[in-house]
């Protein structure tokens, strides 16, 4: 017994000193040697065989072990959870579908076996380890929200939604982690990923806006604002914009909510948060300032495909007032860019596209839309244009890059922004409007520099 206990310390001491192999080894000769009761050398074992990428073989131990008190033991538990967040959640990727169930039955096991750590500021400037992360509980359900999000990409529903909103209630904001973590980028640039406490804001508040619970999304929104000092990639616009949406939604003076919501839109020049303010009024009834609105978001920035159904609203509108030449403008570019993108065109369009005689595959008057908003709302697009040399044409995908010194790396264009007479070859000096989606950019309306 006491050779047996020097060993366990022995294996203990080359865990310790990162000598994980030599720790397995013995761990494996205790435990094939013992009564298979020892909770202590059973974690001890779970732990170093995950340290070797071992993950598998210690969940299939524990499969061995099945309908005995040791599996229930907290000190088993917490290498079983980590070995299953290797093997099931941590690689799992969202075009796996024959296995997300799978997937979630092992999520659902973590967080119904461990709890949330708190994070701990001094364990981590002391150790450099966030005590958030001593078990998986958070990283999990990170990683379900992540998935469920991609899903949405794919697929829009209000259920997935609600599945988000389930598993983000499984954490505790107040106890979440708010250090940024850092990371090197594969070029060997330094880059921030937002904090815990930063993803569960922003992932609530866009949940609880799609599901209209408007209450909620104020109230968290606002806590959101109060609580975090430092956002990233714009998160604290989107969470300030979901808080006047949502504010002007369930406010008894409307009026009130609108103007508030108009200075941020003006504090920001964010050509979506014009097109939101736009689409209350829509919802209200105030089609005018919903034109207006709607025409200043065209000059703020004109983003083609993801204008479409702004494009539709501005044509209804035009269409209404009796303006046939405009409104067939709007309706041009919506009509296009549902074609070229294969999306469904809705029986109201369709309708418009009969009645205005309308060709689908023509491409709208870019610069006709854009001088039609300027004369209504007063505002004046301003020359973005940025500069660079086609550095690859991929003709039979559709595609191209540009190289750009603006940029650490080539910006994407579709063919189709090539605009008449362009030489599209290697080495072409260009100018476009770079337009920058969910953080990507793509070069826009590309002409060529004399």
């Amino acid at each position: 017994m006491a050779n047996n206990e020097n060993l366990y310390d022995y294996a203990k001491s080359k865990y310790d000193c990162k000598d994980y192999t030599t720790a397995v080894e013995i761990c494996e000769e205790l435990w094939n040697n013992s009564e298979k009761n020892d909770s202590n050398l059973l974690s001890l074992y779970g732990f170093s065989l995950r340290k070797i990428n071992q993950s598998a073989k210690f969940i299939e131990i524990i499969k061995g072990l099945k309908d005995t008190p040791l599996i229930k033991n907290r000190f088993v538990i917490s290498p079983l959870c980590w070995c299953i967040y290797d093997e099931y959640i941590k690689n799992y990727n969202v075009e796996d579908e024959n296995r997300f169930e799978i997937f979630l039955k092992y999520a659902n096991y973590i967080t119904g076996n461990i709890q949330q750590e708190a994070y701990n500021k001094k364990i981590y400037d002391d150790s450099g380890f966030d005590r958030e992360i001593i078990n998986p509980y958070v990283l999990t359900i990170k990683k379900v929200i992540n998935i469920y999000s991609e899903k949405v990409k794919n697929r829009y529903s209000r259920n997935i939604y609600n599945e988000i909103i389930k598993w983000l209630n499984k954490l505790n904001p107040l106890i979440l982690s708010e250090e940024c973590f850092e990371f090197e980028d594969a070029k060997g640039k330094e880059r921030e990923m937002a904090s815990s406490k930063e993803f569960y804001y922003q992932h609530m508040t866009k949940a609880l806006e799609i599901t209209e619970d408007f209450d909620n999304c104020v109230k968290i929104a606002e806590i959101a604002l109060n609580v975090i000092d430092k956002f990233h990639y714009r998160n604290k616009i989107w969470i300030e914009l979901r808080l006047h949406y949502s504010k002007c939604l369930i406010a008894q003076n409307q009026e009130e909510a609108i103007s508030h919501f108009e200075k941020f839109a003006r504090k920001n020049k964010i050509w979506f948060i014009w097109y939101r303010l736009s689409s209350i009024c829509y919802k209200f009834g105030k089609l005018d300032k919903c034109l207006y609105f709607g025409s200043i978001a065209i000059v703020t920035e004109y983003t083609d495909e993801h204008m479409v159904n702004l494009f539709y609203t501005l044509g209804v509108l035009w269409h209404n007032k009796g303006d046939i030449l405009k409104a067939k403008e709007f309706f041009q570019a919506a009509a296009y860019y549902r074609y070229i993108n294969t999306w469904v065109i809705s029986e109201e369009l369709g309708y418009y596209i009969t009645e205005y005689k309308i060709n689908i595959k023509n491409h709208p008057n870019r610069n006709n839309i854009i001088k039609i908003c300027e004369e209504l709302s007063g505002f004046k697009t301003k020359d973005k244009y940025e500069y660079g040399i086609i550095k690859k044409i991929l003709p039979h995908k559709g595609y191209g890059f540009i190289e750009t010194k603006m940029l650490d790396k080539d910006v994407y264009f579709k063919l189709s922004e090539l605009k008449m007479g362009v030489n599209a070859v290697p080495g072409k000096k260009v100018k476009y409007t770079l337009i920058k989606i969910e953080n990507k950019y793509i070069a826009k309306h590309i002409k060529e520099v004399n």
